[in-house]
């Protein structure tokens, strides 16, 4: 249906309404958005540059700096493959730092801290141009050579083998529950016995907790649904999975808890 105006209602009238009616629109999302204009302040600034540009990363928070290690980097704007390097910027820094490699070259490690210590899981790494997508299951904890006072540098940490994944797994969400404990969640996994190429593998839905960073991952409750490449977080003690993708389907909404 037309809603024609009538003669006597003159521009600034309906402009009037039109800005009462977006007043009201706004005063109504208030509830749901916050208070307006919460975030007005708010600005982003150019931070610290990495020494060299990467991809395919899972980084995290620890010991309150960011760590960043493996993913793909390029050369004149093609992927030349997977690196080792290990990278840490602390507030205040006026560069990253370069921490020890990690022990081989793999994009996509999921770097998480967890008992005090930070641990790099899973992840590819690419032996040849053939096989640039081996699924790894093994880690790696970054481990103290001797207690310091001070902030660590790189002669004082190297990387120690952690407890290996039952499974191959890649790009997957890990986090830390409130009581704790280490979750892996999703992800793909080899779906036989090829295991060198992204279409070897598989989605899944299979869930590992790890309760001590010395001790071996457990067979855990199976998410309701396989996907990979989700995100997640911890809010509340629980873990989160939000969105993702399949291998056959795309990207994909769904939000488990």
């Amino acid at each position: 249906m037309v809603t024609r105006m009538k003669p006597d209602l003159t521009r600034r009238s309906a402009l009037a309404l039109t800005g009462a009616g977006l007043l009201t629109s706004c005063l109504d999302n208030r509830a749901f958005s916050g208070p307006v204009n919460e975030f007005s302040r708010n600005a982003w600034t150019t931070g610290i540059a990495l020494p060299e540009a990467v991809q395919e990363i899972y980084p995290c928070a620890h010991a309150g700096a960011i760590h960043l290690a493996g993913g793909f980097i390029a050369r004149a704007g093609r992927i030349t493959g997977p690196t080792s390097a290990h990278w840490r910027w602390t507030p205040g820094d006026t560069a990253w730092l370069a921490l020890p490699e990690l022990p081989a070259p793999r994009h996509h490690p999921q770097l998480v801290s967890f008992g005090g210590e930070l641990f790099a899981f899973a992840g590819f790494e690419s032996p040849s141009a053939g096989a640039g997508w081996v699924m790894q299951p093994t880690g790696w904890r970054l481990a103290e050579q001797r207690q310091v006072a001070r902030p660590l540098t790189p002669q004082d940490v190297a990387w120690q083998p952690a407890p290996a994944l039952p499974v191959p797994c890649g790009e997957a969400v890990l986090g830390v529950t409130g009581d704790g404990a280490l979750h892996l969640a999703g992800g793909r996994m080899p779906s036989g016995e090829a295991n060198a190429t992204w279409t070897d593998h598989a989605d899944t839905d299979h869930h590992f907790v790890l309760t001590d960073p010395y001790g071996s991952w457990q067979e855990a409750a199976p998410c309701l649904s396989k996907r990979n490449s989700a995100t997640g977080d911890v809010i509340d003690g629980n873990l989160h999975i939000v969105g993702g993708r399949t291998v056959s389907g795309g990207n994909v909404a769904a939000h488990e808890v």
